[in-house]
């Protein structure tokens, strides 16, 4: 609802965040705004005046779209509206909230909340034991592992650390090399991630020098003949796109010695929109890199319908030169099974489990069926909330993953636990 309002009559209300950069206002209004691409601008104030953003292009008596972003902005708040009970009982227990809340309406929400605990804890998975509910916000979760522990579910490995450390991949790995690398880093000061973990956005210009370590450690525990995938999309700043993502693509050939084999176009579905001085977003590109020229893949693996084979020719003979569109002049086609092409039309995820940017399962299970056997080891130093090891778990893989974040981790071990039907423990 948001995101159409913007599309057709620009931003409205504004966003409150505190001097660290934590929204206190808004934080799906920036998520919103993160997803059309619209430029973000901040005016800083110590709350001692008012701020009003005043639409140049609006006049309420004679533009109905005034009329429009007036109701758009009362019904999407109504709509939003999911108030974090707990979040207001400790507030109100720190502070007096009587300007907010009467102390009737405070004893209504603690025993509210009582009672939803009760209950989730009633709810069972029919062996006795309470399932879990998909979280809102992954930063509301209570993690069970620690900094420094390895958790497993399923054929699925995770150790809560830091990617950059030599010694946290030494602790996953043991002797063991993974086959396939498919990851997405934290982008470059585009999102905030959970600072009870540490971790910090890192700067347009510091990125490749932060990168350089997971590409070294990748180099050893990568077979001779794997392959590794990397989701990166640079944002926009001052109307142009930002280069880092293209200056680690370029270091990782040129300095690193990688062999850039082909980059994936991962489409995403959404109505094109026009949102300030370009459009809407509707790709990223994925990165296919390799040490060596040959490589394991099982494009069979990936084969689609087509009516467009060439006749007597299987799969593999698909690509025939000629002019246009077409196969050439004087092949005739015929349906049957054709390779795919680097153009995913996947679609963004829709079930991120309160995680924000998660791409959807089919995304890294493409990669894991083309260019992995069964019972390989498939890798992400960069877990999030697990969809690598989650589509590893669906296509019969073994996965390892590092994730600084315990509560990212907590999202991982909820998503395999109900995906492999047994509970997640720790191994060491």
């Amino acid at each position: 609802m948001l995101e159409n309002t913007v599309r057709r009559v620009g931003a409205g209300r504004s966003g409150v965040a505190a001097k660290d950069g934590t929204v206190i206002a808004g934080n799906h209004a920036l998520q919103a705004m993160e997803d059309l691409d619209i430029p973000i601008r901040e005016i800083h104030t110590d709350g001692s005046e008012w701020i009003v953003v005043v639409r140049d292009d609006l006049d309420s008596a004679t533009d109905p779209k005034a009329v429009e972003l007036a109701i758009a902005d009362n019904r999407v708040n109504e709509v939003n509206y999911r108030p974090d009970i707990n979040k207001i009982i400790e507030a109100s227990q720190q502070q007096p909230l009587d300007t907010l809340y009467t102390s009737e309406e405070i004893q209504e929400l603690i025993q509210n909340a009582a009672d939803t605990s009760v209950a989730e804890s009633q709810k069972g998975d029919g062996n006795g034991e309470s399932s879990s509910s998909k979280p809102k916000n992954y930063l509301d979760l209570t993690p069970r592992a620690k900094l420094g522990e390895v958790w497993q579910c399923g054929a699925q490995k995770i150790i809560c650390g830091d990617a950059l450390d030599l010694k946290v991949w030494e602790k996953l790995f043991q002797e063991n090399k993974c086959n396939l690398c498919v990851t997405s880093p934290p982008y470059a000061k585009q999102r905030s991630y959970d600072k009870e973990s540490g971790f910090e956005p890192v700067a347009h210009n510091q990125y490749k020098q932060w990168f350089e370590p997971i590409q070294s450690h990748l180099d050893q525990f990568l077979t001779s003949d794997g392959s590794y995938f990397l989701n990166l999309k640079a944002n926009i700043e001052n109307h142009q796109r930002t280069l880092y993502d293209k200056e680690l693509l370029l270091a990782h050939v040129h300095e690193w010695g990688w062999l850039f084999r082909d980059e994936f176009a991962w489409v995403h579905n959404g109505t094109p929109a026009r949102v300030w001085y370009t459009f809407k977003n509707q790709w990223e590109p994925i990165y296919h890199f390799t040490k060596v020229e040959r490589i394991k893949i099982r494009p069979d693996a990936v084969a689609m319908f087509s009516e467009n084979v060439p006749a007597g020719g299987g799969p593999a003979v698909s690509q025939i030169q000629g002019s246009g569109d077409g196969l050439g002049v004087g092949v005739e086609s015929t349906d049957g099974m054709a390779y795919p092409g680097n153009v995913l039309n996947i679609g963004k995820n829709q079930d991120a489990w309160g995680f924000p940017a998660a791409f959807p399962c089919k995304l890294p299970a493409f990669f894991i069926k083309g260019y992995s056997d069964p019972s390989d080891i498939v890798f992400d130093p960069f877990c999030g909330s697990g969809t690598t090891l989650v589509a590893a778990q669906q296509e019969e893989r073994r996965g390892l993953a590092i994730e600084i974040s315990p509560k990212a981790l907590e999202v991982t071990l909820l998503r395999l636990e109900e995906l492999a039907g047994t509970k997640a423990y720790k191994i060491c």
